[in-house]
């Protein structure tokens, strides 16, 4: 929609500026003084010089008449000296995750998940719901399971069958979505912005609950498990007591 949609918004700008043009020589008048509602025209305040878009179309002899609209955007980064601009547009936003973990195993469960994004307007209320639990489901994946694994040069886990996805087991049971509008008509994408703080929101919760901190992903029971066995030396090294208790 950031993109396709203002692009469609330029063409259909210049098709209504085309139909003032040719309906403001049918109603003899300026095309700024004609408006154009609900598949009709007319001079400003004259409802009696009403027009359907089908016959200025007719009484114009234009045949079809087209509109075109192209949306450039700037930006680029310099490869030697890392200056530009690094996107043409920033879509904002934030999530909180409440985790679980099994001291004994290193397993690493998501209870609730809140997250919000920034979304200027929302067009399809239904799809951004549902494009937000996509991210979810690809964040937890990306979180706690998704891996390649090689051997040599080797990919060891090339199908579904080794390359551990998420499943609805894995979701957390209570999560949802705030999406934020600002009421100014402005579009944002939303194809993956809830996704980028799931991982983090994760971690933290991990780091919070156990005093571990996994610093690649996925966090995997076998990391965290580590974590906690060398908090326990740590802990025992120095006379104090094990990790504490998740929370």
């Amino acid at each position: 929609m950031a993109s396709m949609g203002r692009a469609l918004e330029l063409a259909t700008e210049d098709l209504v500026a085309k139909v003032r043009g040719l309906a403001a020589e049918l109603l003899e008048a300026e095309p700024a003084d004609i408006e154009v509602t609900e598949g009709h025209v007319q001079v400003a305040g004259v409802p009696a010089s009403r027009l359907s878009l089908a016959e200025v179309v007719g009484r114009s002899r234009v045949g079809n008449v087209h509109g075109g609209g192209t949306l450039v955007t700037n930006g680029g980064l310099d490869p030697f000296t890392g200056q530009g601009v690094g996107s043409a547009h920033w879509h904002q936003s934030v999530g909180a995750a409440e985790v679980a973990v099994d001291l004994a195993t290193g397993r690493v469960r998501v209870l609730r998940y809140a997250g919000a994004v920034f979304a200027g307007e929302i067009v399809d209320p239904i799809g951004a719901d549902h494009q937000c639990e996509g991210c979810l489901v690809f964040g937890v994946g990306n979180a706690l399971f998704e891996e390649l694994v090689f051997d040599r040069g080797q990919l060891t886990n090339a199908s579904l069958a080794d390359y551990m996805v998420p499943s609805l087991e894995d979701m957390p049971e209570q999560y949802g979505f705030d999406l934020a509008e600002d009421g100014r008509g402005e579009i944002h994408g939303l194809g993956e912005p809830a996704l980028p703080p799931v991982a983090p929101a994760v971690a933290n919760a991990v780091y919070r609950a156990t005093g571990v901190r996994v610093h690649s992903l996925p966090i995997s029971a076998e990391k965290v498990l580590r974590g906690l066995r060398a908090e326990a030396a740590a802990a025992g090294a120095g006379g104090g007591g094990g990790p504490g208790a998740p929370a």
